[in-house]
């Protein structure tokens, strides 16, 4: 009986720790398994996937609804630049065999919304399904707006409209071109105001549901500055982006924090402005780059591990930085929602594939027994040393324990 007991308790904590190492924060997903590249995932905030796949000798479209693929497009066309809002609904641009054109997908179907001879490129839209993109008039690039219902031509001007974005407040933000300076203006639905004032080039507006927007100026130098918009006046925050010509070389949360990749005289990390002051996030000797924000201030990027010659995916959250990717790959371009989920594409020694990482914090235990089916690397765990360690030391302590029970009737 007693030898029973010991065996019985010994087992109880082994299972105990090694329920506390599988259910680490986040579990790791391989949502693509191809023989074909899969990059460029973006991500809903209800986990929805969308990205682009080399297949067939062209790039097409895919969408992931939290169960299955669905590959929307299945032409011999290349299709690009896939977006995804939080209805599940996609768009992007494709060519048609003369041009390119706005696509969309609304859930059942897709909509060619652009059909003409004209390029038409860039496009973004909202949680409304208003989209807006950057076309050729027949003269210069002008800014359109879809409504759901109609076309409208935003620009009508001798400048080169470019790089549209749109808030859920319908309002729209792009940089303008006019032969010697580039310059940043807002469309409120019902009047163009120019917003930014310095000369020379300001570029890559973004902006959140707040009217606030963020974009680059050039200052002389081999560096830009970063520049913010709250509504009514313009500040500078940060005077350290190499590369302006990024997709997105600065970030704005709709809580106002402004986020970027910089130079600290050393190398790239990531910098975060939180209303008040602005902090290196990462700080490391490594190379940080590519980050992303989601509205309770978590932050993602790709860091350089010198150790194992790859890169990683970290998120930073309240102050701490966690690695959530420790594999034999490189990751890279991770984005992240508002509930915490981050994707990313990976080499897999093959090709590129598209993965998907999901705190468990809220999961039930079919979602958690699901998740461990399908791992990937390496969990998101606590670094601190007292965990750690004591999980490590409690293993063998935990079999020496086990051996001596079974053996000592033995003796």
């Amino acid at each position: 009986m007693r030898k029973a007991s010991w065996v019985m308790m010994v087992l109880a904590m082994a299972c105990c720790f090694v329920s506390s190492s599988a259910y680490a924060a986040y579990s790791i997903r391989q949502i693509t398994n191809n023989s074909y590249s899969d990059i460029d995932p973006q991500i809903n905030d209800n986990g929805y996937v969308t990205w682009m796949g080399y297949l067939g000798g062209d790039w097409q479209i895919f969408l992931y609804d939290g169960k299955t693929t669905i590959q929307l497009t299945h032409d011999a066309i290349g299709n690009q630049n896939p977006l995804i809002n939080n209805k599940g609904h996609v768009v992007w641009e494709g060519w048609d065999g003369a041009d390119s054109e706005i696509y969309f997908y609304d859930g059942t179907g897709i909509t060619k919304i652009t059909d003409n001879s004209n390029y038409d490129s860039n496009p973004a839209f909202n949680d409304n399904d208003w989209i807006v993109w950057r076309g050729w008039d027949g003269t210069d690039d002008e800014i359109f707006l879809y409504d759901g219902n109609n076309i409208t031509k935003i620009t009508d001007n001798t400048d080169i409209d470019m790089y549209p974005q749109i808030n859920n407040k319908n309002e729209i933000v792009w940089q303008a071109w006019n032969g010697s300076n580039s310059s940043i203006f807002l469309y409120d639905g019902e009047s163009i105001r120019q917003i930014s004032t310095g000369p020379g080039w300001n570029v890559r507006p973004m902006i959140n549901d707040n009217g606030w927007i963020v974009w680059l100026e050039g200052n002389g130098s081999s560096l830009w500055n970063v520049m913010l918009y709250n509504g009514s006046d313009i500040i500078q925050i940060g005077d350290n982006v190499h590369d302006p010509f990024d997709p997105r070389p600065a970030l704005i949360n709709n809580n106002n924090y402004v986020l970027w990749q910089g130079w600290d005289g050393q190398d790239e990390e990531i910098f975060l402005y939180d209303g008040t002051s602005v902090t290196n996030i990462s700080d490391r000797p490594d190379l940080d780059l590519y980050p992303d924000i989601n509205d309770k201030n978590q932050v993602v990027w790709q860091s350089w591990d010198v150790a194992d010659f790859e890169y990683e995916i970290l998120l930073y959250e309240n102050g701490t930085i966690t690695q959530i990717t420790d594999t034999p790959y490189w990751e890279y371009y991770p984005k992240i929602n508002n509930k915490g989920s981050i994707v990313w594409y990976g080499n897999d020694d093959e090709d590129y594939e598209i993965f998907l990482a999901v705190p468990k914090t809220s999961w039930g235990a079919a979602q958690v027994a699901q998740a461990e089916a399908s791992t990937y690397g390496i969990m998101s765990q606590s670094t601190s040393f007292p965990v750690n360690y004591f999980f490590v030391l409690c293993i063998p302590i935990g079999l020496v324990l086990l051996w001596k029970a079974l053996t000592r009737g033995t003796k």
